[in-house]
């Protein structure tokens, strides 16, 4: 939820200085969406690496790892 707030006031943010500097508000929506996309993109991969990340370090995973590796 925080995620999508943080795209939607970055989307806005470039939106706005789009207007302010072209004064096209056609070319405001087409790169906010372009903006929104990539940053949701991004993002999304971000936290999935990051939740993946969170796991694995919980559970231990690293550990047996590392003890495979010091035992061969």
């Amino acid at each position: 939820m925080g995620i999508d707030f943080g795209v939607v006031g970055i989307s806005a943010s470039v939106g706005i200085a789009v207007v302010l500097l072209l004064k096209n508000v056609f070319l405001q929506v087409a790169i906010s969406t372009i903006a929104g996309a990539l940053l949701s993109a991004f993002l999304t991969v971000f936290v999935a690496v990051y939740y993946y990340d969170v796991r694995i370090r919980r559970e231990g995973f690293d550990l047996e790892a590392d003890i495979q590796r010091l035992g061969a």
